[in-house]
């Protein structure tokens, strides 16, 4: 994977993801380490996942500093008073970087296996990268993982990273954004009006 071709990718989904992983820490009651944990598990753990699963050891977030740094400076900011109460105050905001942290994961992911040729991981690790880091923090905080319970959270993700694997083939670059923008509109419609698949 070129790390110089999807960073800028990435670190848009790294900052929307830290914060909401930090307004986590800070809704149970966490102290600034913990913040900075539950950010950065949030930020960086389903990339962690999905290059373990390629083999890339050490992962990425290990190899490059930038990740770790910028998602600890997010939960930094998100502590200061000020910024926590705003984010608070307006639940859209938590809502929105949350949906955009997983249009750019899920393009991120799944194009970090285009070069296996199978297509089923390329979606299964788009999926993984954008919502494997939702888990290991809804676990952290003693939550059921937001995935099975939140409205309409995986199942874009899913579509997004179908649509970008079959469009790359035309335009990688309008398949980024295609997908991305996708999973980004379908999940804010579905917070909106409370979308949901069926439940026992």
């Amino acid at each position: 994977m070129e790390i110089s071709a999807v960073l800028p990718l990435e670190l848009i989904g790294i900052i929307a993801f830290a914060i909401v992983g930090a307004m986590a820490g800070i809704k149970k009651k966490m102290d600034i380490f913990g913040i900075v944990v539950i950010a950065g598990t949030n930020a960086v753990g389903g990339g962690i996942i999905r290059d373990v699963i390629l083999g890339i050891v050490p992962p990425v977030a290990f190899k490059y500093p930038i990740y770790l740094i910028v998602s600890t400076a997010v939960a930094l900011i998100v502590f200061i008073p000020a910024v926590r109460k705003k984010i608070h105050t307006d639940q859209w905001i938590i809502t929105f970087m949350d949906s955009l942290g997983l249009g750019m994961f899920a393009v991120v992911g799944a194009r970090a296996g285009a070069y296996t040729g199978n297509r089923f991981l390329m979606v299964f690790l788009g999926t993984i990268t954008c919502v494997g880091g939702g888990i290991m923090k809804d676990l952290f905080c003693g939550e059921i993982p937001g995935i099975f319970v939140k409205h309409l959270y995986a199942v874009p993700a899913i579509l997004g990273a179908i649509l970008y694997v079959f469009l790359r083939g035309i335009n990688e670059t309008a398949a980024a954004v295609i997908a991305a923008a996708v999973i980004v509109f379908l999940r804010l419609l579905a917070a909106k009006f409370k979308w949901n698949i069926p439940r026992a």
